[in-house]
């Protein structure tokens, strides 16, 4: 009985670390966020998003988004190219927290 009873309390206690995991988002749903996010304008909750994907990495054990630092520094040039200086330097800013090598 003891035993039936240990082994029901170590699978509700895996299972329940999952379904806690799972209600987090995935980075790959956050970065479009705050990439549409910086597009119409709203770059605090651009920045906001950009702090929620890295704080989901550490999480995650992911430290580094090279390729999501590739997108925002290419943001940062085409906004930059259309004078819109706000959008640049959060591009900038977004591109060496993603990825500072």
């Amino acid at each position: 009985m003891k035993l039936r009873l240990f082994l029901l309390l170590a699978a509700s206690a895996c299972l329940g670390s999952v379904a806690a995991r799972a209600e987090e988002l995935a980075p790959r749903d956050i970065w479009p966020q705050a990439t549409s996010a910086a597009d119409s304008g709203n770059l605090d909750a651009a920045g906001k998003k950009t702090r929620q994907l890295t704080e989901v990495g550490k999480s995650l054990g992911i430290k580094t988004y090279p390729l999501y630092a590739l997108s925002a520094s290419a943001l940062s040039r085409q906004a930059d190219k259309q004078g819109n200086k706000p959008a640049a330097e959060w591009g900038a800013k977004a591109a060496d927290a993603l990825d500072p090598f």
